[in-house]
């Protein structure tokens, strides 16, 4: 959550849940309903060591989720937005490319998508090189989520790739 921009001002711990339940449960449930775009739980297959001081993550414990949502941006033509969000304690171990790139094939084969999109706050270059790692192309930035400080990803269907 370092780069989540929603959570930037003090919030109390219900203002918190309530915009917690809007940004992601919410819009998670509506992508589906209008769309079929699915979200999933990503989980610990094994216990997980984590950051120094912090608990080990059992087998099945909720690490963070990954899948298809309906874009935020402004541009409807934009179209569908692979996201992504893991535990800080759980960041640097290739799990988000992991889940992201699980994602992108099944998004192509599921939804016969020509493209996808995501947006990343500008200075989080972790996530970033994630979807350069996967063959997203930087587009720019883009005002989405309520910040300006947003950059758009494109990532285009290959269907040499797409097809084995």
């Amino acid at each position: 959550m370092a780069y989540y921009h929603a959570y930037t001002a003090p919030l109390s711990e219900a203002e918190r849940r309530a915009r917690t339940q809007r940004d992601f449960f919410d819009h998670f449930a509506d992508g589906q309903a209008r769309f079929g775009y699915v979200c999933w739980a990503v989980t610990a297959r094994a216990p997980v060591d984590t950051a120094a001081g912090a608990p080990i993550v059992a087998a099945g414990e909720l690490l963070g989720w990954a899948g298809v949502v309906t874009p935020a941006l402004s541009d409807p033509t934009l179209g569908p937005e692979l996201a992504y969000m893991l535990a800080t304690a759980l960041h640097g171990r290739g799990m988000a490319t992991e889940a992201a790139a699980v994602v992108l094939a099944d998004a192509y084969t599921r939804y016969g998508l020509a493209t996808l999109h995501a947006v990343v706050d500008a200075p989080n270059g972790a996530s970033r090189r994630v979807l350069e790692k996967l063959g997203f192309a930087d587009g720019g930035r883009v005002q989405v989520y309520g910040s300006d400080e947003m950059i758009l990803y494109t990532h285009a269907r290959n269907e040499a790739a797409s097809d084995t």
